[in-house]
């Protein structure tokens, strides 16, 4: 059976900072999705999951998802914790998926060759998470293997993945990548238009 692992769009929040769905803002003539899920179908992701939540209508009627798996999270009020479940909730029945990339909607500009190269950890190092760094720095999109899947199911809300991460130690494996858009995010119009511009504003928090 061939071994998979999955991409997973974490789509699902209000984006109440930007004012609008950050899923259907727009960068070099795609929407944010859009082009998340064309980079993750470029560096071998496999399926592609999208997690929706707040205005999930409004993204289905926006947005080609025919190709994808979408999932909608009715508890996305509650924080990114519970889209992670509902992606790991929808994965667990595909036994040929040993790990999932988890990749935020607001960070349209992480290239391909970036998600191949955490992907491709996976066969490398024996680990159960991989993060990438941009000049030490840890960033994202984060693939977490099927073996720690239990654990982000048990992790506190108040702190999420990032729980598991450092609880996990040696068991992360840190991707070197020539790739600053692993730490930029956009949550305010202003991050959106230096996203657009191709200028570094903001750093997501890690894990």
């Amino acid at each position: 059976m061939e071994r998979r692992i999955a991409g997973v769009v974490l789509a699902a929040g209000a984006s109440s900072r930007m004012g609008q769905p950050k899923s259907l803002l727009t960068i070099e003539g795609s929407s944010y999705l859009t082009r998340i899920i064309a980079n993750l179908g470029v560096a071998g992701a496999s399926p592609i999951v999208v997690v929706l939540g707040c205005g999930a209508g409004t993204v289905r009627a926006q947005v080609e998802l025919d190709a994808v798996t979408v999932v909608e999270n009715a508890e996305w009020a509650a924080g990114m914790l519970g889209s992670i479940h509902a992606a790991i909730h929808a994965l667990l029945p595909r036994h040929d998926v040993e790990g999932m990339l988890l990749i935020p909607v607001d960070q349209p500009r992480v290239g391909s060759g970036t998600m191949r190269a955490v992907l491709d950890s996976r066969a490398t190092v024996a680990a159960l998470i991989a993060v990438p760094t941009y000049n030490g720095e840890r960033g994202h999109p984060v693939l977490f293997a099927r073996e720690i899947w239990p654990a982000l199911l048990r992790a506190p809300a108040n702190e999420g993945a990032r729980h598991v991460v450092r609880g996990c130690g040696d068991s992360v494996a840190r991707v070197a990548v020539d790739d600053p858009w692993i730490l930029v995010d956009a949550d305010t119009p202003a991050q959106h238009t230096a996203m657009v511009q191709g200028v570094p504003e903001s750093s997501p928090d890690d894990g």
